[in-house]
């Protein structure tokens, strides 16, 4: 009986604090490892599942290059494929968890590991109502309708954007319509309100979907439809669009990517140079730098669309290539040897694209598989 309790005072005096535990060791596991740490004991369920971790683990996250992920519709439409950015070739199916009668999802945009998703019902509409706020990595989704028409009538000149608000601690989706006139609203997850946005002063110039960087999304716009091109984010705190020190860029025509953090632009100079530039300090129009430059060839061929997606650890670029009559790929850029390696094919990915994210836990205490607003 005295051996057992020395053995149970042992076995207690060296257990690892629950600070150090959670925040040191489990918030470095991948999402599915924590999933199943939570079936452990009940205390670990609480754990995991507390906003504080979810936090912690998020920030690991992101913070780190090995978690970056692309996610990619599946041409069959019931699944996605999830593709490691780091080891390139490595990919997994994420089957769908929603039953409905809609001809495909669009993947529209990501944050902290959520995905805006829009639902399109037949083959030859181009937008839907209907749309989805999806965590992958722990099946949770939350679906809700936009009540306006106008975001429908003329949905392929929709923009989107998803963002976490830190003074709500709830996220938003942003969306831009551009038909007769701007129309811009608001959807707030928290309180499951919409908004509309009167003060717009700007002109939509882009095709591109909201990118985030320093918690707010940017878009590439002008002044009354004139050149040259502004960058211009959203400010959550007080719902105003307002305008970021853009680089002396040598060509008109400029697109946005988040480059680890960094606020990137990217857009072909000349017939076959595609130049990357990134803001180090956000904000600081000094802090323009060019990141990379290649050419927009493989094999001698030129590439009639190139998009950079993101950066890996090792240094290289991936680009999504292609055009709307060509099935998609991605390809791996090396700036060391200045080529295209690798590349992995998507058939009908022209529609569809690749979305960067990273796992999270983010939606694990907030909402159910059916849950539905």
């Amino acid at each position: 009986m005295e051996s057992e309790t020395k053995l149970s005072r042992t076995a207690k005096s060296q257990r690892l604090p629950d600070d150090v535990l959670f925040d040191e060791i489990l918030s470095r596991l991948p999402v599915q490892n924590l999933m199943q740490c939570r079936c452990v004991c009940k205390p670990w369920h609480c754990k995991i599942s507390d906003p504080h971790f979810i936090k912690t683990h998020l920030h690991r996250s992101t913070e780190s290059l090995d978690s970056q992920r692309l996610m990619v519709t599946h041409p069959s439409n019931d699944h996605f494929i999830s593709l490691d950015c780091k080891s390139f070739y490595e990919s997994k199916r994420v089957d769908s968890p929603w039953k409905t009668s809609y001809s495909y999802a669009e993947v529209l945009c990501s944050c902290n590991g959520l995905f805006l998703l829009c639902f399109h019902f037949t083959a030859n509409e181009d937008c839907s109502k209907d749309f989805v706020l999806w965590n992958p990595s722990i099946r949770k989704h939350v679906m809700f309708s936009c009540p306006y028409n106008s975001i429908y009538s003329v949905s392929n000149d929709n923009l989107y954007g998803l963002c976490f608000d830190s003074s709500t601690n709830g996220y938003k989706v942003i969306i831009l319509s551009k038909g007769f006139g701007i129309f811009v609203w608001v959807f707030d997850l928290k309180t499951l309100s919409w908004k509309e946005i009167r003060e717009f002063s700007f002109s939509i110039s882009s095709c591109e979907n909201g990118v985030l960087v320093n918690g707010a999304l940017h878009w590439i716009m002008t002044y009354e439809e004139c050149y040259p091109p502004v960058i211009v984010y959203f400010d959550l705190m007080e719902e105003k669009f307002k305008e970021v020190p853009s680089p002396d860029y040598a060509s008109n025509k400029i697109s946005l990517v988040d480059l680890k953090g960094w606020l990137g632009v990217y857009g072909v100079t000349d017939q076959t140079q595609v130049e990357v530039w990134a803001m180090r300090e956000y904000g600081k129009k000094q802090s323009w730098s060019k990141l990379i430059t290649f050419t927009a060839m493989i094999g001698g061929l030129f590439l009639p669309s190139l998009k950079p997606l993101c950066l890996t650890k090792t240094g290289e670029v991936l680009v999504e290539i292609g055009n709307r009559k060509l099935d998609k790929k991605i390809a791996a850029y090396d700036p060391k040897e200045c080529m295209f390696k690798s590349t992995k094919c998507f058939w009908d990915f022209h529609r569809l694209g690749a979305v960067p994210y990273v796992e999270s836990l983010v939606l694990l205490n907030n909402g159910d598989d059916t849950t539905k607003v």
